[in-house]
């Protein structure tokens, strides 16, 4: 058995059986380990191997009422931790790493450092930032997302309907 019949052994568990990505790559994983450890053979290249698709789900955004459900649970710290968490948009480790210095209350912003790939960013301090009209590129630079399809999907999980565009009179 070579590369092509462990190719179409792993392309039967993913087309024919369904199996989820992550067991697919564990057979994968197990196949290459017994060859090269095991059987002291080299499989090459595996020419004709076709990744199981992992399903993209959209994110789940609870709604407010669920958000004020949740926090009255909640006792400090981990009430000030799920703010921010909530409110900003920050990442756990990020607001974790946070220090007093970091947080410019005058401005009502918070620096993050060393943020997702290693990057500096500010953000808002919490505030409902997507539900209260801000536009999807300032939305973006405060998630830090580098691209602003990343940050339509939060847009597409908030089913506003008509709700989601306000007429000329509703800002008199």
């Amino acid at each position: 058995m070579g590369g092509d019949e462990i190719s179409g052994f792993l392309n039967y568990l993913a087309n024919r059986e369904n199996v989820s990505a992550s067991t697919q790559n564990q057979a994968l994983s197990a196949l290459i380990f017994l060859y090269k450890q095991v059987l002291s053979v080299d499989v090459g290249e595996l020419p004709e191997f076709q990744y199981a698709r992992k399903p993209r789900r959209l994110p789940v955004v609870l709604t407010q009422e669920e958000v004020k459900a949740v926090f009255q649970h909640l006792r400090e710290p981990h009430r000030t931790i799920v703010g921010l968490l909530y409110g900003s948009g920050l990442r756990l480790n990020e607001c974790l790493g946070l220090r007093i210095l970091d947080i410019d209350f005058g401005r009502r912003e918070i620096m993050v450092r060393r943020g997702k790939g290693n990057k500096d960013r500010r953000t808002l301090l919490p505030d409902f930032v997507m539900e209260n009209g801000y536009d999807i590129r300032t939305v973006q630079e405060l998630l830090g997302h580098a691209h602003v399809n990343t940050t339509m999907i939060y847009t597409h999980v908030l089913n506003r309907g008509g709700r989601g565009v306000k007429s000329p009179l509703d800002v008199m």
